[in-house]
């Protein structure tokens, strides 16, 4: 279900559960352990992109497990149980020191969807489709769908694709604020490795404190202080003190 790919200071995570990469519980469960293995690892990678080996990114819940649960005497414990667990794994995958990408072609709909939404960036092309289709089976969003959605893109366009359930194109994501990059069908693959080894190539601990200080805002009872500790914290650093040396014996000066 879950293939790695490890280049340098980056790792891939590919999704390939055919046919459509429908999530349930047993691909909850393969996600968790890949990204514990890759959080444990010696030399921890500093940027992790979730794509897809099929035609689509992943087209939400498996409608045959969620029946299941529904067929199951105890399926209000068992479906909040499993819920507590995928919501988990997407909060793992949001607060993870790694800076975490999308690589969405095809179809990124219900739980697959909010797998992206979880993601730090978002990079897709025109002929991707993005949808939240729960309410329309008569259930709603419920792996952070309603909470990450509107945070991000707003509540007008929750209401949209969560209650009117329109489907946004790729060729609109980043107007939407559901992608931050959007490249032609073919380039996605190449633009998504050259962006990562990009961010890859900057000092890990300066990139874990970066994204720490943006996810903290509306958390944090001061923003600007966390940014004052973190810079404090990296200015102690040996490895940012030969950064900056490097620069100035170089006669740079400009400011950073």
């Amino acid at each position: 279900m879950i293939a790695i790919r490890r280049k340098g200071r980056t790792a891939f995570i590919e999704l390939r559960r055919a046919p459509v990469n429908a999530i349930d519980e047993a691909f909850v469960d393969a996600i968790a352990v890949t990204l514990r293995e890759l959080r444990q690892d010696q030399d921890p990678p500093s940027v992790i992109c979730f794509e897809s080996n099929l035609k689509v990114f992943a087209a939400g819940a498996d409608l045959t497990f969620l029946h299941s649960l529904a067929e199951s005497g105890q399926h209000e414990t068992a479906l909040e149980t499993y819920l507590q667990k995928i919501q988990q794994l997407f909060a793992e995958i949001e607060t993870a020191d790694a800076i975490t990408v999308a690589r969405i072609s095809g179809a990124a709909m219900g739980a697959g969807l909010e797998l992206a939404l979880a993601c730090d960036l978002r990079v897709t092309c025109p002929s991707a489709k993005f949808a939240l289709p729960e309410v329309g089976v008569g259930l709603l969003p419920a792996a952070g769908g309603t909470q990450r959605l509107t945070r991000l893109c707003g509540r007008g366009l929750a209401m949209r694709m969560i209650c009117a359930g329109d489907v946004v194109k790729g060729s609109e994501a980043v107007a939407s604020g559901l992608a931050q990059y959007c490249v032609d069908d073919a380039e996605l693959p190449g633009f998504v490795e050259v962006l990562m080894e990009r961010m890859a190539a900057k000092p890990p601990a300066a990139l874990r404190l970066a994204k720490r200080c943006i996810h903290s805002q509306g958390t944090s009872a001061d923003g600007y202080a966390d940014e004052r500790r973190a810079a404090s914290d990296l200015l102690g650093q040996e490895d940012t003190r030969a950064l900056i040396r490097a620069f100035v014996e170089r006669g740079g000066r400009r400011a950073a």
